[in-house]
C-alpha cells in the first residue's frame, strides 16, 4: 500500500514546478511590456512640451510659421530620433504654439500583436507660451 502510494505521487512536482515559472515568467513580460508602454507616455510628453518651448521661442523671435515648424521638428529629433511631429501643428494669436507628438513604445511582444497596435503609441500635446518681454 505504501509503495502504491509513494507510486502515485511521482510527477506532482516537475509540473508544479514548470506551471510556476511560466506564470512569472508571464508576469514578468507583461511588467516589462506595461513599464514600456508608461514610459514611453511619460517621453512623449516631455518631448511636446519641450518642441512647444522651442516653436512657441521662434514664433516669438522671428514669426515664421515655417521656421517654428522646423524648429520643433528639430527639438523632437533632438530628444528622441523615433519620435514624431504629428498634426496639429496650431500656432494661436497671442503667440501660443500647440505641439502634438508621436512616440512609439520599445516593447517586445505588444508591437507585433496586430490589434494591440494603438496601445505601443504614445501620443503628448502640449503649449508653449512666447517668453514674457
Amino acid at each position: 500500500m505504501i509503495a502504491r502510494l509513494h507510486r502515485d505521487e511521482r510527477g506532482i512536482i516537475v509540473p508544479f514546478f514548470l506551471k510556476l515559472i511560466l506564470s512569472l515568467a508571464i508576469i514578468g513580460i507583461a511588467t516589462v511590456e506595461t513599464t514600456a508602454v508608461i514610459f514611453a507616455r511619460f517621453q512623449a510628453q516631455d518631448i511636446a512640451e519641450t518642441a512647444a518651448n522651442v516653436a512657441a521661442g521662434s514664433i516669438q523671435s522671428n514669426g515664421s510659421i515655417r521656421d517654428a515648424r522646423r524648429a520643433a521638428r528639430q527639438a523632437v529629433k533632438d530628444k528622441d530620433r523615433d519620435a514624431k511631429l504629428a498634426s496639429p501643428f496650431v500656432v494661436h494669436r497671442d503667440g501660443r504654439v500647440t505641439v502634438t507628438v508621436r512616440v512609439p513604445a520599445s516593447t517586445l511582444v505588444i508591437q507585433h500583436i496586430g490589434f494591440l497596435d494603438g496601445f505601443t503609441v504614445a501620443r503628448g500635446r502640449a503649449v508653449g507660451r512666447p517668453s514674457p518681454v
